[in-house]
C-alpha cells in the first residue's frame, strides 16, 4: 500500500503543479494521470493497469497512457544496469538462471523457459519470440496470485529455466524460490532465500513477499518432493 500512496501523492502534487505551470500543465496533468493510474494497481488492481499481453508486449495505447511512469522506469533501469557491479544473472544450478531484464543482446541461449516477471516493461522481440518465453506479470515489489504463480511453476518445473523481472531481486527471488521448491532443491524459505542470496546477493525479498512464499509453501507442501531432480 505504501507504493500506492506515494504513486497516489506524486500524482495529486503534480496536477496542482499544472494549476502553477500552465505553459507545461498538459504534460503535467498527463503525468498525473499516469502516476495516479499506476497507483490504482498498487491499491489493488494489480498488474492489468500496463496491460502486459501473455506475449510481453504492451499495447500502444497503454503505453501512450503511462509513458510519463514508464519514462521514470526506464530512466532508473538504465541507470541501475549501467551502474551496477552486479552481474546481468547468476547460475543457480545447472537448470536454474536468475538475473534482471536483459537486452536483446545480452540473452543467454539454451534455456527451455524463459520467464519474464516484469509488468511495466516490454520484453525485447528476439527473447519474447523463442518457443520457451513465458510472462507472469508482476507488480514491483508485490506479488501474483498463489494460482498464476503456482500454474507458471508447474509449466517449468522440468528443463532449464531463466528468470528475470526488472532487476532479479524481488519478483526473480520468489518465482525462483518457489521453482526451488517445487524441484525439491529445498525445503524451506530460509533454506531457498539462503541459496539464492548466496549466488546473487542482491535477491531480497520484502515483508509481503516472505509472507506470500510461507503461504505458498504451506499450500504447496505436497507438490514438495525432494527426490524430483
Amino acid at each position: 500500500m505504501k507504493y500506492a500512496i506515494a504513486l497516489g501523492m506524486m500524482s495529486f502534487a503534480l496536477f496542482v503543479g499544472s494549476g502553477f505551470y500552465p505553459t507545461v500543465g498538459w504534460l503535467l496533468i498527463w503525468a498525473g494521470v499516469s502516476f495516479g493510474w499506476i497507483a490504482l494497481g498498487y491499491a489493488g488492481m494489480g498488474p492489468r493497469v500496463f496491460r502486459k499481453t501473455s506475449s510481453g508486449r504492451i499495447p500502444l495505447a497503454w503505453k501512450v497512457l503511462n509513458l510519463p511512469y514508464l519514462s521514470m522506469t526506464w530512466l532508473v533501469w538504465h541507470a541501475v544496469r549501467l551502474l551496477s557491479r552486479e552481474e546481468a544473472f547468476n547460475t543457480i544450478d545447472a537448470n536454474l538462471v536468475i538475473g534482471r531484464r536483459l537486452l536483446a543482446s545480452e540473452a543467454p541461449d539454451g534455456f527451455d523457459h524463459y520467464v519474464d516477471l516484469t509488468a511495466e516493461f516490454e520484453e525485447p522481440a528476439p527473447i519474447r519470440i523463442r518457443p520457451g518465453y513465458r510472462c507472469l506479470p508482476i507488480l514491483d515489489a508485490a506479488v501474483p496470485a498463489i494460482e498464476e504463480l503456482r500454474e507458471a511453476v508447474e509449466s517449468s518445473v522440468n528443463g532449464r529455466v531463466f528468470v528475470h523481472c526488472a532487476q532479479g531481486h524481488g519478483r526473480t527471488g520468489l518465482f525462483a524460490l518457489a521453482l526451488l521448491l517445487r524441484r525439491g532443491r529445498v525445503q524451506t524459505v530460509e533454506e531457498g532465500v539462503g541459496l539464492l542470496r548466496s549466488l546473487r546477493p542482491a535477491v531480497r525479498l520484502n515483508r509481503v513477499q516472505l509472507a506470500f512464499a510461507h503461504r505458498y509453501l504451506e499450500t504447496n507442501a505436497e507438490r514438495i518432493a525432494p527426490n524430483d531432480l
